[in-house]
């Protein structure tokens, strides 16, 4: 039998690497997860109202920075490549070219979003800001491309704060509420369920379905919901709830009807 004795280096590293995995352990330390966040600077040139008047002039201008909270992603895939960010004065949809933006930016974040050079639209009564309009569909706008560039102009300010949406009821909707996160109580399914299985996605045509729900007072709005969002298949509640979402415009049977697009199925309640 032979032995063979460590260098003095060797016993110097393994204690040494001991030390190093304990504090990485102690620390929480993962080498696959994204850093912290490195905030921002809070600053802000243009409020979401502003925005609206700058868009009738086309391309915003330079220096157009908007400052405010996140109150939807693409969590739960019923927001498409966008983040809607509301200030007090009103919101704005960004679209962003990238299927991850609820990790970059959570709903309750604070965002610092410079829009100059960008260009803007109306679609369902929402403002969506984008790169360019897209030339197949005049009320659209293309994403903005590329990682980089959206890590250049939307930056987090601040981390998660509690998010409270406004409670509101129909008849209290107006069209400059569009974008906004309310919350309407004393809804109920006014579409028929025979057998108890209506989905919220399910849809033969489209890729979003529409269920219609109204109030004890004979008010009714949409709830939409997209066919591939993670809760499509979900059942639609046949007793009385609230719902929170984000607030569009539309038409149906020929009348203007307000829409509700919720987050995730924790927006029922």
């Amino acid at each position: 039998m032979s032995f063979r004795f460590a260098t003095y280096g060797q016993i110097f590293r393994v204690p040494l690497l001991c030390v190093t995995l304990l504090l990485g352990v102690g620390c929480g330390y993962d080498s696959h997860r994204e850093p912290p966040f490195l905030l921002a600077e809070e600053h802000c040139t243009t409020s979401t109202q502003e925005l609206h008047r700058l868009v009738e002039m086309g391309h915003f201008g330079e220096d157009v920075v908007v400052m405010g909270r996140v109150t939807a992603n693409d969590i739960a895939g019923n927001f498409h490549k966008s983040i809607v960010v509301e200030d007090p004065t009103g919101a704005v949809e960004l679209r962003l070219d990238s299927y991850d933006l609820e990790s970059l930016y959570p709903v309750g974040s604070t965002v610092v979003a410079d829009l100059s050079g960008l260009a803007g639209n109306y679609y369902d009564g929402v403002l969506q800001v984008g790169r360019v309009v897209y030339e197949w569909d005049d009320y659209r706008v293309e994403p903005v491309a590329t990682r980089r560039e959206i890590a250049e102009r939307v930056r987090v300010a601040r981390e998660v704060e509690a998010l409270e949406p406004e409670v509101v009821t129909i008849e209290q909707l107006g069209s400059e509420m569009c974008g906004r996160l309310v919350r309407i109580k004393g809804l109920r399914c006014a579409e028929e369920q025979t057998d108890g299985r209506l989905q919220w996605g399910e849809s033969n045509y489209g890729s979003s379905c529409d269920r219609l729900f109204a109030t004890a007072s004979g008010e009714h709005l949409l709830v939409r919901t997209s066919i591939y969002a993670d809760f499509a298949s979900a059942l639609v509640p046949e007793r009385e709830v609230a719902i929170t979402g984000v607030l569009y415009l539309d038409r149906y049977e020929g009348e203007e009807v307000y829409v509700l697009k919720m987050r995730d199925l924790g927006d029922v309640e």
